[in-house]
């Protein structure tokens, strides 16, 4: 099959290409700096141009700007869903695969967060975000889409967020810094983010459209996580709790039912999955 990723380079984009040319796809990966295509979603003459040389029986769409001004995130996020949207449509690709975030939904009104709750992006990002759902959905006629949630996602080649910073601070012998030590929210290994996808890829022709959670399903403080991180790298230590920001005080955590359902979707525990992050740190720890 042939694959179009974009986003190829980036920390989830890089870990679903190998996943897909292990399993003997042809893979075409766009990126702005480095990929087997160099090009940028906001060119529309780049991307027809390409589609117009190239067969693609199907698109996962990982590009995204998650920070800096406005008219980037809208450059990025919206324009370049349009224009990737409008070029499947011209040259008959049929299916995509479309990377969304949490931050669709805002703050909750109800725990767990299910497919159905009200989604009022809290950020700009989020709105961006949701912005290119409806893209999707709007071209659903001519492109058969899912959609896919990721909670909060980490992993090997993602040095920012929380349990990275965790883990890298107790195996230097530090603290670690934790923010919101009564915050809670969902988080989910790229290893679990990347099978969502591929589970997708066998059910992307029986839908026209849909979105899916995609997370780990349980609610977790960032204190028990810092605290389960120290426990397994350095028991000697005692979490640092800074001055709580009360703007990142809340709770957070899906429901991920439906995917499990449709999607056959099963995560690992997430404590089984922080140990794996743990050792490929050890291994790394001088790269």
């Amino acid at each position: 099959m042939n694959i179009f990723v974009t986003g190829a380079s980036g920390f989830i984009g890089s870990h679903l290409v190998d996943a897909l040319l292990k399993d003997g796809h042809e893979v075409f990966g766009l990126s702005r700096k480095s990929g087997s295509v160099i090009g940028d979603l906001t060119d529309f003459s780049f991307l027809n141009d390409f589609f117009n040389h190239t067969k693609i029986d199907v698109m996962f769409h990982l590009a995204a700007c998650i920070s800096g001004e406005d008219n980037e995130l809208v450059d990025s996020n919206v324009k370049g869903t349009l224009n990737l949207l409008e070029c499947a449509h011209r040259h008959n690709v049929k299916n995509l695969v479309y990377s969304s975030s949490m931050e669709v939904y805002g703050r909750p009104c109800y725990l767990p967060v299910d497919e159905k709750h009200p989604t009022r992006p809290s950020n700009f990002y989020g709105m961006t975000k949701l912005i290119g759902e409806s893209i999707c959905e709007n071209y659903s006629n001519y492109v058969h889409c899912i959609v896919l949630r990721y909670s909060g996602v980490f992993g090997p080649g993602k040095s920012k967020g929380a349990i990275s910073s965790f883990i890298d601070r107790t195996l230097a012998g530090e603290q670690p810094n934790v923010d919101g030590g009564e915050q809670t929210t969902d988080f989910v290994y790229v290893s679990d983010v990347v099978d969502a996808n591929t589970k997708a890829l066998l059910n992307i022709e029986k839908v026209k459209f849909d979105a899916f959670n995609i997370g780990s399903g349980k609610e977790t403080k960032l204190l028990d996580i810092a605290t389960f991180i120290i426990n397994q790298t350095n028991p000697i230590i005692v979490p640092k709790i800074i001055e709580e920001n009360a703007s990142r005080n809340f709770r957070f955590y899906y429901s991920i039912e439906k995917a499990r359902e449709k999607l056959k979707y099963d995560p690992q525990p997430l404590e089984n999955r922080i140990r794996e992050f743990i050792a490929y740190k050890k291994a790394n720890i001088h790269d």
